[in-house]
């Protein structure tokens, strides 16, 4: 069958083959380079809001660090008017940061929707109820702070003992649970990225290998034939020159243009033939006549 097929034709299949594969793998690695942007696309997304939720609840632990700080100041030089009141209104803010921070991060922690992040959201929730109920309560001494009274502070501190301890351990679990999760899930994200490089990697590498083999198996078995048949002929017409043998003929295979040639070199050897036995022919005649 591939032998009746031209050199002309097989030519320009090693060629269409060669650029189709050089499609193929243009596509391929077009599309795995494609999918492999998107992979990584998507890991920034959660990095960013990974960083974001990590940025919330360290916001809200600092917020309440300062505020337990402002808390003390005012048990300290809460006696002094002016001094209460810029501490009293700088309380308040750290308390909204507090609030601010850990719903942000409750906010983030939903939307994610991931098993991990539900569960924290639920102690998030928790810790936010906590804080809300703590924050009452400090307001509530504050209301009653008497500023004129030098036990105020004693008295007040009295009140609260443990509650802003138990906030700020939860807050700080939080925040290591946290950080903790985000490094898995960065690693995660980091794992995924390389798994999918090596993939594309390897799709790459496969259809450029493939493409190759098909390309030398074609160009060999096109060199092969070409190869052969000149062979065969040049080994032919060295025979038929050195010992003058007409009736040798070149072995015709197939219906490409070697084998075409191989059919003329035949054909000029018969005819050689032809003249030669006409000559030694008449050359007979010529010698019986006369004698």
């Amino acid at each position: 069958m591939l032998a009746n097929l031209s050199i002309r034709f097989r030519l320009l299949s090693l060629a269409a083959i060669s650029i189709f594969g050089f499609l193929t793998l243009g596509l391929v690695g077009s599309y795995e380079l494609w999918r492999f942007n998107g992979i990584v696309a998507n890991s920034f997304d959660d990095a960013v809001v990974s960083i974001k939720s990590l940025y919330s609840v360290e916001t809200a632990e600092a917020a309440f660090k300062e505020e337990v700080k402002i808390w003390l100041n005012i048990l300290i030089r809460g006696n002094n008017k002016a001094d209460f009141d810029s501490l009293k209104e700088s309380f308040e803010e750290e308390d909204a940061r507090v609030q601010k921070g850990l719903k942000e991060f409750l906010e983030i922690l939903k939307k994610s929707g991931t098993p991990v992040d539900l569960q924290l959201a639920s102690e998030v929730e928790i810790v936010i109820n906590g804080h809300r109920d703590l924050s009452l309560d400090y307001h509530s001494v504050l209301d009653t702070f008497n500023v004129d009274d030098p036990e105020a502070g004693k008295k007040a501190d009295r009140i609260l003992p443990e509650a802003g301890r138990t906030v700020a351990m939860a807050i700080d679990r939080l925040v290591q649970r946290s950080r903790s999760a985000k490094v898995d899930h960065m690693k995660a994200l980091m794992a995924e990225s390389q798994k999918t490089y090596n993939f594309v990697m390897n799709s790459l590498l496969g259809t450029m290998l493939a493409g190759l083999i098909v390309v030398f198996i074609t160009t060999w078995i096109t060199i092969r034939r070409i190869t052969r048949t000149m062979s065969s002929m040049q080994l032919a017409v060295q025979a038929t020159a050195r010992d003058w043998d007409l009736q040798r003929r070149i072995p015709v295979k197939g219906n490409d243009e070697i084998a075409h040639s191989a059919v003329a070199v035949n054909a000029l050897l018969e005819k050689f033939q032809e003249i030669v036995g006409k000559i030694s022919s008449g050359a007979q005649r010529s010698a019986t006549s006369s004698t």
